[in-house]
C-alpha cells in the first residue's frame, strides 16, 4: 500500500547522508547495479524478506550516488571558471537569461556569456557560463530575457562567510551553476547588442520575457509595496517586497503565503476547470461521448505548467505541479490514491532531477508542512464535521464556525510541522501565527491571488482592464500588510531560539509520526501519546541552558565578520561575553542579522550575558543592535556615553528600551570567578573621568577606548580595539603584566598600532588580525606582517583562515580555524 513512501524515504536517506556527512563518499555504479541485480534475483527466488532489505539498500546508495554526482563538478560553467580568473576585468557579450530582480535600490541580472574579452586578448573569444551581475543602477527597460548585452565589470568568486552557521551564499549559487559574480554601478556599462548571440534557442526565452513584461505592468499599475507582493504572489519573486513588510509577515508568522505553492495552483486550478467545465457542458456532441469533468480535469493541465514556468519552477510549485499531476493521472484512470502516497510521489520524482533540493529550506518545510497536515487531516474533519440546520442564519453560523476550526487546525498541523526546520533555518518561530493566518490567508487567497490570476489573462487581452483589477485586487494587500504588521509588533509575537541538532531534530518528527500513528495500538494509546507529546514539549523548550550544561572549557572566537571586529567569549560556567561586532558593510547589510546572530545560534547560545564595546566606531559596533533585540542582553558595557554619534546614541537607547543595563566601567574588573577573569588594562580612570555633558575628556576616539585582558587558566587574550602606537606605549608603561598568549591586532593590523614594543610586552604565541578581504593592502600592513615574522609570532588573519576558534584543553589550549567549501 505505501510502497512509494518507502521507495522515497529510502531514497531521501541516501541523499540526505550524503549531503550532511562530514566526509566525501564514492558509490561505485557498478555497486548499485550489483545490489538491483540481488533484489531481481531474489525477487525471482520469492525471497520477499531479503529481496526487500536488498531493494532499500540499493535505493538508499543510489541517492548517495546520485547527490555525489551532482555535487562533484561545476558542470557548464567550468569554462567560465577555469579562463577567466578572480579578480579579471573583462568584458562580456551574452544574453540576459531570466527577468532581472531587485527593487528601486539594486537589481540582479542572470547573464548567459557567449563571449570574452580581457586586457591580455586583442579579440572576442567564444566561452560559455553563467554570471550573476547586481546592478546599483536602473537596467534598461527595454533590454528583455533573450536579448544580448555588452558589458564590463570585474568577475569575482562568491565569497562565502567562513563562519559557522551563516548562509553560504557561495555554495548557493554554485547549485545554481553560477561561480562568478560582478557590479555594475553605471548604465553606461552594460548595454544591448542589435545582434543577438545563443547557446541555446531563442524561443526557450519566451517565458522568461512574458514574466518580465508581466513584472513591468506590475510596476506601472501599483505602488512599489503593492508590485513587489503582487509580483510575489503570481511570479514567485519576492525581491521587490520593501524589507519592512517581509519582516512584518516573518513575525506574523505568514511568510509561506508569499510562496507560490499548493494553494495558489488549487486556486488556479479551480478557476480553469469551472471555465472549461461551463464551456464544454454547452456541446450536445461532447456531452454524450464524452466525460466532460475528465476532459475539463485535463484542460488544466497545460495552464497549471504555464504557470508552473512563470512562477520560476521553485520548489513548492513544482512539488503542488506534480501533485496536481498524480491528482489528475488517478481521476482519469479512476482509481483514487493515498494523499500520502501523491506527495511521496512528488518528491521522489524532483528528487531524481535535483537532489540537492533536499538540502534547501523551501524543500523540506513545503514536504514537512504538506505531509503534517495529510496526517491530521482525519483529525480535522471529525473535529470540524458539518452540522446540519434547518435555517440559513444557523446554516450560515455553522459554516463559519466550522471554517474557522479547519483554519486553525491546519495552521497548528502546518506549525507542528515545521517548527524544527524553522527553528534549524531560520532560528525563529511566530506565537500569532494561527490567528494571523485565519485573517490573512483569506485576504490574500481568496482576494488578491483570484483577481492577480484573473488581471494575468487581462494583461495579454486588454492592458486597461488588467490595471483596473490590480487596483481592486490591491486592497486586500494594503489590508495584508496592516495586519500583518499589527501582528509583528506585539511584545510576544516571534520567539528567537538556538538551532536544533540534527539528531533532535530526527527525533521530534519520529516522536511526531508516533503521536499520530500510536491510534492504531489502543491498548498503549494514551501512555504513548502521552510520552511522544512529552518528547515535543521538551523539543521546544528554551535549549540554551540544556546545552550549557556540556560545556566544560573556556572558548574564545574572532569573528569572520568583514572589515571589522567581533568576539566571542565563552566559559566554563555558560556565561556568554561579546566583545564589539560591528563592520564596514553596505546599508542593506546588517552584520549582526547576517554573522553575529547564526553564529551564536549555530554554539547553541540564546541569551547573551554581557556586550563590551570597546570604543564607538561603526565598525565595532554596527551588528549589536540585533543582538540586543534577539538575545536578551542582560549588561551593555561602554568606553563613554557620548551621545555626538547618531549610531552610538541609537544603541544606547535601544539597550534602554530593552531593558539591558548600560554600565560605564568604574573598576578594573568587569568579571571574576574561578576558571576566568576580564578586566580593563591600562588608567581606569581616564575611562570614568567625563564631563557633566557625557563627552569623554580625550578628543581622540580610539584611545579613549576599553583594552580588555581574558585570563583563564590555560590561555590568555587581549583585545585592545583600534588604540595607536602611542596609546600602546602608555600601556606598557603603565601595566605591571600585558603578558598573554594571544593577541587581537590593534586596528585591525594598521601600521598605525602594532608597535613592536606593545608585541614585546605581551610576547604572544598567536596575533589575530580580524579585517576584510578587500583592504588587504592596508589591513593588515605589510609593516605588520613583517615585525610579527620577525619576532617569531603565527598570524592568523579572518579574511584569510576564516572563524578562529581558541578552546580549552586539559592542559593547554588549541586553535582551529573555519573555512566554508
Amino acid at each position: 500500500k505505501y510502497l512509494l513512501v518507502t521507495v522515497t524515504i529510502c531514497f531521501s536517506l541516501g541523499i540526505a547522508f550524503s549531503l550532511f556527512s562530514e566526509h566525501s563518499f564514492h558509490i561505485p555504479p557498478i555497486l548499485v547495479a550489483v545490489l538491483f541485480l540481488i533484489c531481481f534475483l531474489l525477487w525471482l527466488c520469492r525471497f520477499t524478506r531479503a529481496m526487500l532489505l536488498f531493494f532499500c539498500c540499493s535505493l538508499f546508495f543510489s541517492g548517495m550516488l546520485l547527490a555525489t554526482n551532482h555535487r562533484s563538478s561545476p558542470g557548464a560553467s567550468a569554462q567560465l571558471t577555469n579562463l577567466l580568473k578572480n579578480g579579471t576585468e573583462t568584458a562580456i557579450i551574452g544574453v540576459l537569461a531570466e527577468h532581472v530582480s531587485g527593487n528601486d535600490v539594486t537589481q540582479k541580472a542572470i547573464i548567459d556569456a557567449v563571449y570574452y574579452r580581457t586586457s591580455e586578448s586583442s579579440h572576442f573569444l567564444p566561452i560559455t557560463g553563467t554570471i550573476l551581475l547586481t546592478l546599483t543602477t536602473g537596467w534598461h527597460a527595454t533590454i528583455l530575457p533573450g536579448d544580448s548585452v555588452i558589458f564590463k565589470t570585474e568577475l569575482r568568486t562568491p565569497r562565502a562567510t567562513n563562519t559557522p552557521g551563516t548562509f553560504n551564499y557561495k555554495e548557493y549559487l554554485a547549485k545554481k551553476g553560477i561561480y562568478r559574480v560582478g557590479t555594475i554601478s553605471s548604465p553606461l556599462m552594460i548595454q544591448p547588442v542589435v545582434n543577438r548571440f545563443h547557446h541555446r534557442s531563442p524561443s526557450s526565452y519566451r517565458v522568461e520575457r512574458a514574466r518580465a513584461i508581466i513584472a513591468q505592468n506590475l510596476s506601472v499599475f501599483l505602488p512599489a509595496t503593492q508590485s513587489g507582493l503582487y509580483r510575489a504572489l503570481l511570479l514567485g519573486d519576492k525581491t521587490g517586497v520593501p524589507v519592512s513588510v517581509i519582516e512584518a509577515f516573518k513575525g506574523a508568522g505568514v511568510m509561506h503565503i508569499l510562496a507560490i505553492s499548493g494553494m495558489h495552483m488549487s486556486l488556479l486550478g479551480i478557476f480553469i476547470f469551472s471555465i472549461m467545465y461551463w464551456l464544454l457542458r454547452r456541446s450536445e456532441y461532447l456531452i454524450l461521448t464524452t466525460n466532460v469533468k475528465k476532459l475539463s480535469v485535463l484542460f488544466c493541465i497545460p495552464v497549471l505548467c504555464l504557470y508552473t514556468l512563470l512562477a520560476g519552477a521553485n520548489t513548492p510549485v513544482l512539488r503542488s505541479f506534480v501533485m496536481s499531476l498524480f491528482v489528475v493521472f488517478a481521476l482519469c484512470i479512476n482509481r483514487k490514491k493515498s494523499t500520502i502516497t501523491i506527495l511521496a510521489g512528488a518528491a521522489l520524482i524532483l528528487l531524481l532531477f535535483d537532489p540537492l533540493a533536499l538540502g534547501t529550506a523551501s524543500f523540506q518545510l513545503s514536504f514537512a508542512a504538506v505531509g503534517t497536515i495529510i496526517m491530521i487531516s482525519p483529525k480535522i474533519r471529525s473535529w470540524a464535521s458539518p452540522v446540519a440546520s434547518n435555517d440559513s442564519i444557523s446554516r450560515f453560523k455553522n459554516g463559519l464556525i466550522r471554517w474557522l476550526k479547519i483554519g486553525v487546525m491546519v495552521s497548528f498541523a502546518a506549525t507542528l510541522g515545521t517548527a524544527p526546520l524553522l527553528l534549524y533555518h531560520f532560528n525563529r518561530l511566530s506565537l500569532v501565527t494561527i490567528p494571523a493566518n485565519i485573517i490573512i490567508e483569506p485576504l490574500l487567497c481568496l482576494w488578491s491571488l483570484p483577481i492577480g490570476f484573473v488581471a494575468l489573462f487581462a494583461m495579454f487581452i486588454y492592458t486597461p482592464l488588467a490595471g483596473f483589477l490590480l487596483q481592486i485586487g490591491a486592497v486586500g494587500l494594503n489590508i495584508s500588510v496592516t495586519v500583518a504588521s499589527f501582528f509583528n509588533q506585539l511584545p510576544i509575537s516571534t520567539l528567537w531560539l538556538p538551532s536544533p541538532s540534527l539528531s533532535s531534530i530526527t527525533l521530534y518528527y519520529l516522536a511526531l509520526a508516533g503521536l499520530l500513528t500510536v491510534h492504531h495500538i489502543p491498548l498503549l494509546k494514551w501512555p504513548i501519546r502521552a510520552g511522544f507529546a512529552s518528547s515535543l514539549l521538551l523539543f521546544l523548550l528554551p535549549v540554551t541552558p540544556l546545552v550549557h550544561l556540556g560545556y566544560h572549557t573556556n572558548k574564545v572566537s574572532f569573528i569572520d565578520i568583514g572589515q571589522g571586529s567581533a568576539s566571542i567569549i565563552e566559559l566554563s560556567n555558560g556565561r556568554t561575553i561579546v566583545v564589539d561586532g560591528g563592520a564596514l558593510s553596505a546599508p542593506d547589510f546588517d552584520c549582526g542579522e547576517r554573522i553575529l546572530a547564526p553564529f551564536l545560534w549555530h554554539r547553541g547560545i540564546g541569551k547573551v550575558d554581557d556586550i563590551v564595546v570597546t570604543h564607538a566606531d561603526a565598525d565595532h559596533y554596527s551588528g549589536l543592535p540585533t543582538i540586543i533585540k534577539r538575545f536578551s542582553v542582560k549588561r551593555l558595557w561602554l568606553p563613554h556615553l557620548n551621545r555626538d554619534k547618531k549610531g552610538y546614541a541609537d544603541l544606547c537607547d535601544l539597550a534602554k528600551r530593552q531593558r539591558t543595563q548600560i554600565h560605564v566601567p568604574d573598576r578594573n574588573i568587569i568579571f571574576l570567578d574561578k576558571n576566568a577573569r576580564l578586566e580593563l588594562l591600562g588608567d581606569i580612570t581616564k575611562i570614568i573621568n567625563k564631563h557633566s555633558d557625557g563627552k569623554t575628556n580625550s578628543q581622540d576616539e580610539n584611545d579613549n577606548g576599553l583594552v580588555l585582558k581574558l585570563t583563564t587558566p590555560n590561555f590568555s587574550v587581549i583585545f585592545p580595539g583600534d588604540i595607536s602606537r602611542a596609546q600602546e606605549r602608555k600601556l606598557v608603561l603603565r601595566s605591571h603584566d600585558l603578558r598573554a598568549n594571544i593577541l587581537l591586532s590593534p586596528h585591525h593590523g594598521s601600521s598605525t598600532s602594532n608597535s613592536e614594543i606593545f608585541y614585546k610586552a605581551i610576547q604572544p604565541d598567536y596575533l589575530v588580525i580580524s579585517a576584510g578581504k578587500w583592504k588587504n593592502s592596508r589591513f593588515p600592513s605589510q609593516k605588520t606582517l613583517l615585525t610579527a615574522e620577525r619576532m617569531g609570532i603565527r598570524v592568523l588573519n579572518t579574511a584569510k583562515d576564516g572563524t578562529i576558534l581558541v578552546e580549552q584543553t586539559k592542559d593547554d589550549f588549541k586553535i582551529s580555524s573555519f573555512l566554508a567549501q
